[in-house]
């Protein structure tokens, strides 16, 4: 399907078109070509206490319990105007260092994501919010969370949030996003979700200390 979409696109081009515009379909179909050859061999079957993968890594098993991180992205982009392609993204790496990179790779991505995250959301805010209130300092790619504040990797810079200042933490549109208090507004800065570590996990945590931080000082504690 994929591969006809970009064969579709280089019969398009007109004789004046940019000298680019076949580069970038040819680009494009040689993509697709690979996408549709993982998807030939790439499998996932989500059970009651794990998960089996086999991909062109290899197969193997992971238990819910045993993963430590989950990433997780949806990223849909359009080609001319009206070719669309959504890419998924699932990495999942359990405690052994096993790893399973899994994503339109896959049939029905899109089911397969959220069985995903409905299976990890639980364990995986478990082990978050233990290891936070631990005292660790959570290293979740492009985001590092401790309890003297919030380091956002953006591009070439970072960020750094006090923990007083956090305003919220949100998820939209395949971005994480945090709001800082700054001189009385709400800045906002956001990255990738496809760069984040157990993104739901850890929007729930921010929030949930947020909301208690709130609680406490209205109650004078």
């Amino acid at each position: 399907m994929f591969g006809a979409a970009a064969v579709a696109t280089l019969t398009v081009f007109r004789a004046d078109s940019e000298w680019w515009e076949p580069v970038v379909a040819i680009v494009l179909f040689a993509l697709n070509v690979f996408v549709l050859v993982r998807t030939l061999v790439a499998s996932a079957t989500v059970c009651e206490a794990g998960l089996r993968y086999q991909t062109l890594r290899g197969k193997g098993e992971m238990l819910w319990e045993d993963v430590e991180k989950f990433r997780y992205s949806i990223l849909t982009t359009y080609h001319q105007g009206f070719i669309k392609t959504t890419q998924y993204t699932m990495i999942l790496v359990d405690k052994d260092g096993h790893r399973a990179e899994l994503g339109s790779n896959v049939e029905q991505p899109d089911e397969l994501a959220a069985l995903l995250c409905n299976k990890l959301q639980a364990p995986l805010l478990r082990k978050v919010t233990a290891d936070y209130d631990a005292g660790k300092t959570l290293d979740l790619g492009a985001v590092k969370l401790s309890h003297q504040g919030i380091q956002m990797s953006l591009g070439l810079l970072k960020a750094t949030i006090l923990l007083a200042n956090v305003a919220g933490c949100s998820i939209d549109q395949g971005t994480l996003n945090i709001g800082e208090w700054v001189n009385g507004k709400i800045k906002h800065r956001a990255v990738m979700l496809r760069s984040v570590d157990n993104a739901f996990a850890l929007v729930e945590l921010i929030n949930s200390k947020i909301a208690r931080r709130a609680l406490g000082a209205s109650t004078g504690q």
